[in-house]
């Protein structure tokens, strides 16, 4: 029961992100996000009864520790899954949350879900002075 009250308190609170917020990264700056632990969500929602379609949807929450560069409040990453048709949002750090929020779309799930498995598993964000942003999930073996 403990699991699931956790579960349902992670939910809440990945659901509850503004992810419309403005994105807290600054020019020049990197946040690196060693990962220590994760949890997937594949969800099927009815949202209400003047919505009825329901639809499913896969989110992923990363926990770790952040470089000793980064932000010490950057403690998860936010990953969505979204269809391969769909246009993607770009990556958005939300400085106050201490989370990255990553949207990537399914055709990169296998490949993600075998990355989570490697002994070392690392979360990227950073914006460039031209205002490129990036996020990325990368790995190694050893």
């Amino acid at each position: 029961m403990e699991n699931l009250k956790s579960l349902e308190f992670i939910l809440d609170f990945i659901e509850s992100a503004d992810i419309n917020a403005m994105d807290d990264l600054k020019p020049g700056e990197r946040q690196i996000l060693i990962v220590h632990r994760h949890f997937i969500y594949t969800q099927n929602v009815r949202p209400s009864d003047t919505q009825p379609e329901p639809y499913s949807k896969t989110v992923v929450m990363l926990e770790g520790i952040p470089t000793a560069s980064s932000d010490q409040n950057f403690k998860q990453a936010i990953i969505r899954f979204e269809k391969d048709d769909k246009d993607l949002r770009p990556p958005k750090f939300l400085r106050n949350r201490g989370q990255l929020h990553l949207w990537f779309h399914y055709r990169h799930l296998d490949a993600f879900v075998s990355q989570i498995h490697e002994p070392k598993v690392y979360c990227w964000a950073g914006k460039f002075q031209n205002g490129h942003v990036y996020g990325d999930v990368h790995t190694a073996s050893q």
